[in-house]
């Protein structure tokens, strides 16, 4: 995308700049994670570079000193191995819970124990997706026990409210390329979902994972 294009769709709508930049690097963890990291150095060395001249138009390969990109690489390179290793273990432990739930006539408290550490965990899109955990724990949503019950109604409801975060970030995105490409999109709607979209995608992932 041009400078100027960008220009002109941030000067002909409602997204601020800064909304724009947070919205898509959102976007780009939940479903670009592998290119995302592939492209971190050059993202790096273009906050660390100069300013861009405003009568230049030419790329310039700017030189990050050697001991700062290094210490940026480092970090950076922890950072990411950390949180991966942290999501997979996650992953991990919601796949033993998920094979639990498989086990006939499980005890109450037993139950109770493993919708407990679910709802102690910080689950995003992508583990809902790669678990299908939440279809395993609406089963229990008409279990005897009260306890087992309430538990799973939190859990779904949060599992949910997840969901509609990510249409609500692809659908701001979606609007945002839309208004590069023509001047007929109604700017009053840019970020706003679309019930249609928002219900498509809801029940499409209900259907699928609840």
């Amino acid at each position: 995308m041009e400078l100027d294009e960008l220009r002109s769709i941030l000067k002909n709508s409602s997204v601020d700049l800064w909304s724009l930049i947070d919205t898509a690097i959102s976007v780009a963890i939940l479903d670009h994670g592998n290119e995302l990291r592939s492209r971190r150095d050059a993202i790096v060395e273009k906050l660390y570079a100069p300013l861009l001249s405003n009568n230049s138009n030419s790329d310039r390969n700017y030189e990050i000193p050697k001991k700062i990109e290094r210490n940026i690489d480092d970090d950076h390179k922890f950072k990411i191995e950390e949180k991966s290793n942290e999501e997979d273990v996650e992953i991990s432990k919601i796949l033993r819970i998920k094979n639990h739930f498989e086990i006939p006539n499980q005890s109450e408290n037993c139950l109770v124990d493993q919708l407990r550490s679910l709802a102690e965990m910080d689950i995003n899109f992508k583990v809902l997706e790669t678990t299908d955990i939440g279809r395993h724990v609406n089963k229990l949503r008409k279990h005897s026990s009260n306890e087992v019950r309430r538990l799973v109604k939190l859990l779904i409801r949060r599992w949910k409210d997840i969901v509609d975060e990510w249409v609500r970030l692809n659908t701001l995105v979606e609007d945002t390329a839309k208004i590069g490409r023509s001047s007929e999109v109604d700017l009053e709607d840019v970020g706003k979902p679309k019930n249609s979209v928002v219900a498509n995608s809801i029940s499409g992932f209900e259907a699928k994972y609840w």
